[in-house]
């Protein structure tokens, strides 16, 4: 475009730079350098009357206004219209004094330097979707301290850009924290490109968009996501999290834990760990962990304590004491452990302990999964789903958790308790809590156990290989289905059902229609145990399936279980299931007609095989061969 008589004057005043640079720049109308109306750029004189001179002759046109290399100190408040572009020349720098603040509503260019500064405020709606880190005074050079330039960019982000979408990008650097950066902005994005964040400090996410193309090697930990996150979709994504030997703090991800609440809708998704004691820690519903690699933990990678609708699915793990994880503590879940959540396509390989597991903490009190059992007393108000127990209780000490009915016609059934009566003390409100249970009445003497438990959790189409124990389902474990699953080489147990821990309190840990089907096992056994107590002789395991499994060179054992049903399982080295002692065999029925037991004889005692077969009577019986 030709230039006007007006801009050519201008030009050989000093006034107005090549239009050729700025045309490169795609930046607006004439270009303005400040230099000429009079601005210093010594970051002691105060440059605000010459600022206001170039915006005074800009008006309303579209224009560029350039710094060149410089401090320019404003002691006053400034705006710069939409009109307006800003052109940064290397070492340009904008610095208003503490309490001023400059607004910047138009479009901002600039290289990888600092160009906002001073101890003053930058706010406005600058036409820009991505602001580098340099700009605010991050350095990203391995040395200086970044945290006090990152916490300040995030908090003019929060308080000057609310509602608007915006992205940091962290160009190849080492950027050190020597303390934690709180993020608590919904819409804001943190994109790193070969970008390390190096030492003591941690981020802190309150609430962010997305953590995307860095790696954390810092040795305070990496991300830590409080238990009263705000909810929005968060992802990260494409991070290494590569921890040293030396860090204190090995958590790469850390959820907190609240007493009812806990994170949601956080997306952990094709990220790396190494060297980690935990890849994932804390308690998260409505999540997904998916095709992410953990390698070398020096102690556990997945462990949630609480969870709802969590996918965990298409991870790589290899090595550690367990793979994954539901490790059930009720002092901070407040009724729920886990419940309808997906493990899945995962492989996982030399673990220790559990491949995979939902367990119950160990029979610690206070911690573990049966809290309270006890016996139908009365209803309240005649109405046969709220009873009274025959303990008290404090105000609504049990909303929110479960009960398992032990006795009678509702006997397997699981309940939420969600309600308590008007001050929380009068009734135990049962709700079904499962699609599979249907009401029926109670009756005054059933007996009932209230518990933290998993609930409706579906383990299927994993592959795992040289670990100690493969798929564990502990105490207080209701409606989980395990299908699909392919161990190979497991040392203990390949799959388990087990009512070993969670059983502190109530005596009682239960572990009630749980479903085994369709997994393939190599050097493994299938395992549905349950402990018996001499003042709760009713066996512990009720309604369990365990169908359609293929075994090579491996058992299926079990004890103390009532309506079990094994059926169509294949052992390729033997057609008989082992099972704990003659009392633990089930009742003789048409389904086990032609099926051959085992049972465990103690110290002293011999082994036995049983038959099940029809009498003359059509009445079946085990018979002893």
């Amino acid at each position: 475009m030709k230039e006007s008589a007006f801009q050519i004057a201008m030009r050989e005043m000093g006034l107005l730079i090549d239009l050729a640079n700025a045309n490169e720049k795609r930046l607006p109308g004439p270009v303005y350098n400040v230099i000429g109306y009079g601005a210093v750029g010594d970051g002691t004189t105060d440059d605000y009357p010459y600022l206001i001179d170039v915006l005074n002759q800009i008006g309303s046109e579209e224009a560029t206004i350039v710094f060149p290399s410089g401090s320019y100190r404003t002691a006053s408040e400034i705006t710069f219209p939409s009109n307006v572009s800003l052109w940064f020349l290397q070492g340009g720098k904008l610095q208003p004094d503490s309490g001023v603040t400059i607004t910047v509503n138009g479009p901002v260019e600039a290289e990888l330097f600092h160009i906002f500064g001073g101890d003053g405020t930058i706010a406005g709606n600058m036409k820009i979707s991505t602001f580098y880190a340099q700009w605010w005074g991050i350095k990203g050079d391995g040395g200086a301290d970044d945290t006090v330039a990152f916490q300040k960019l995030h908090d003019l982000f929060l308080n000057s850009f609310s509602g608007t979408e915006m992205t940091i990008f962290f160009p190849p650097g080492e950027y050190n924290l020597g303390s934690s950066v709180t993020i608590n902005n919904p819409l804001l994005r943190l994109i790193g490109q070969d970008a390390t964040f190096a030492g003591t400090g941690r981020l802190i996410v309150r609430g962010c968009r997305e953590i995307t193309g860095f790696t954390f090697n810092g040795t305070g930990g990496c991300i830590f996501i409080p238990y009263n996150y705000d909810g929005t979709r968060l992802t990260i994504h494409r991070n290494k999290f590569l921890i040293p030997s030396e860090a204190t703090n090995k958590r790469a991800i850390e959820f907190g834990l609240g007493f009812s609440t806990w994170a949601s809708n956080v997306i952990i998704v094709h990220n790396e760990f190494d060297g980690h004691s935990y890849a994932v820690l804390g308690a998260l519903s409505r999540g997904i962990i998916a095709y992410n690699r953990m390698s070398n933990s020096v102690s556990r990678n997945i462990v949630l304590y609480a969870g709802e609708n969590t996918l965990i699915d298409g991870n790589t793990i290899m090595g550690g004491v367990t793979g994954v994880s539901f490790l059930c503590t009720r002092d901070v879940s407040n009724g729920l452990g886990g419940k309808d959540c997906v493990i899945s396509n995962n492989f996982i390989r030399d673990i220790t302990e559990e491949a995979i597991s939902c367990d119950v903490r160990g029979n610690e009190v206070g911690k573990t999964g049966s809290i309270k059992k006890g016996t139908i007393a009365s209803f309240f108000g005649g109405n046969p789903r709220q009873i009274v127990p025959d303990f008290t209780f404090s105000a609504y000490e049990y909303l929110r958790r479960y009960a398992v009915v032990l006795t009678g016609n509702a006997r397997g059934n699981i309940y939420e308790i969600d309600y308590m009566g008007l001050t929380g003390t009068e009734a135990l409100q049962f709700r079904e809590a499962t699609d599979s249970t249907t009401q029926t009445d109670f009756q005054i003497g059933d007996e009932f156990v209230i518990v933290v438990p998993y609930l409706g959790m579906n383990i299927n189409n994993n592959v795992i290989q040289f670990s100690h124990t493969g798929i564990s389902l502990w105490g207080n474990s209701h409606h989980c289905n395990v299908h699909h699953n392919r161990l190979r080489n497991i040392g203990s147990s390949a799959i388990s059902i087990n009512s070993a821990y969670g059983v502190v309190e109530g005596e009682v840990a239960p572990s009630f229609n749980n479903r085994i089907e369709s997994n393939e096992i190599s050097d493994g056994n299938i395992r549905v145990d349950a402990i018996s107590y001499e003042s709760y002789p009713v066996g512990l395991g009720h309604g369990n399936i365990v169908r359609n499994n293929r075994l090579l060179y491996g058992d299926i054992i079990y004890n103390y279980q009532e309506e079990l049903l094994l059926d169509g399982n294949i052992t390729t080295d033997k057609d008989i299931s082992l099972t704990g002692t003659a009392a633990s065999l089930p009742p003789a029925a048409g389904k086990y007609r032609g099926q051959k037991r085992i049972t465990i004889g103690s110290a002293g005692v011999a082994d036995a095989i049983f038959i099940c077969l029809k009498g003359i009577d059509d009445n079946y019986s085990w018979v002893q061969l």
